[in-house]
């Protein structure tokens, strides 16, 4: 064994300065040539190379685990409805259509009607069916803050402002009414609805004559005179027109025998026609 200073590691070799002896059990006489050391140093072999195993890890795996949020999600704002738009008021009518309750009681056909702006201005119109309770004039609109006039007649339009026939009634000039569209005229708004006349305990009978059109289309009533309210009244449901002829006859057993009213006209106003008092007309009524 020798050591190799030069790689620091120790080998097996034969050194020609030691003399080793016979070998021991040798049957040969003759000692062969003994070759010359090797003068090479013998690379020792290297102790195979262990692989150091790759020890498992045991660590905690690096991959991060998902965590559930706890923190409270911010809510989405609810959109705050766009505010619908108030309506804006159409403005107030102008002009409407008219409506209006005809006359009745009258002894004649109603053909025309005659409407008279407060101005003058006028226009006919036809009636083709004069049975209907209210005839809503065709054609034409009342005016806001305009007055009207209606007068009616027994035969039709001769043009575009007048009318043929006879004559029968007129009403006041009526403020217009436009709020509602037709203006609806009822016939109260032009006439006096009822008679009370106030007459003596002995009163027996009372006539009337109504004149729309002198001789020409009046009417004839009658009456007995019968049940009085507390104040001595004599009440009689009746039309009266303003603006027409009445003439009135009171019968009575006392002095004296006749009472008249003639040709009087009454006035329009709210309630029934009052006739308060009647005067003497023996003279007049033979």
């Amino acid at each position: 064994m020798v050591f190799d200073q030069s790689n620091s590691r120790f080998g097996i070799g034969s050194r020609r300065d030691i003399d080793y002896g016979p070998t021991s059990n040798s049957t040969s006489t003759s000692t062969p040539p003994t070759s010359p050391p090797s003068t090479s140093t013998s690379t020792p072999t290297s102790p195979p190379a262990t692989s150091t195993p790759t020890p498992t890890s045991t660590s905690t795996p690096t991959s991060t685990p998902t965590y559930t949020s706890t923190s409270t999600p911010t809510p989405t704002p609810t959109p705050t409805p766009t505010p619908t738009p108030t309506p804006t008021s159409p403005p107030p009518p102008t002009q409407a259509g008219i409506s209006i309750q005809l006359p009745t009681l009258i002894p004649s056909d109603i053909k025309c009607l005659i409407i008279t702006e407060k101005n003058g201005n006028s226009q006919s119109i036809s009636i083709d069916n004069d049975d209907v309770d209210y005839f809503n004039i065709p054609n034409y609109m009342a005016n806001k803050d305009f007055s009207y006039q209606f007068t009616f007649y027994s035969g039709p339009p001769n043009d575009g402002s007048s009318c043929s026939g006879n004559y029968l009634l007129e009403t006041g000039y009526l403020d217009a009414d436009v709020s509602n569209d037709p203006w609806s005229i009822e016939r109260n708004k032009y006439t006096l609805y009822g008679i009370k006349i106030k007459v003596p305990p002995d009163a027996l009978s009372l006539s009337m004559l109504v004149l729309y059109n002198g001789n020409k289309v009046y009417k004839y009533e009658f009456y007995y005179i019968g049940q009085r309210d507390n104040d001595g009244n004599y009440n009689i449901d009746y039309v009266v027109y303003p603006y027409t002829s009445y003439s009135l006859y009171l019968v009575a057993r006392s002095n004296p025998v006749w009472s008249c009213i003639i040709n009087t006209y009454p006035a329009y106003g709210s309630g029934a026609w009052t006739i308060t008092t009647m005067g003497d007309c023996k003279d007049v009524c033979n």
